[in-house]
């Protein structure tokens, strides 16, 4: 969560979540494009769509 600027109180609700406690909302993830965006790692970079879910190794 690199861009998350309160990560320890999202921390508890997804924790409070797994629990079945309520929050009062739902839990939701939403992923955007950003301006700048956080370059990945090589090792997460895949030639393929096909590489990405069968290369067993690279998982």
């Amino acid at each position: 969560m690199i861009n998350k600027a309160n990560w320890p109180q999202t921390q508890q609700k997804f924790i409070n979540w797994w629990r079945r406690k309520n929050e009062g909302r739902p839990l939701m993830i939403v992923m955007a494009k950003k301006d700048d965006p956080v370059p990945l790692p090589e090792e997460y970079e895949w030639s393929s769509p096909e590489e990405k879910w069968t290369n067993a190794e690279k998982l």
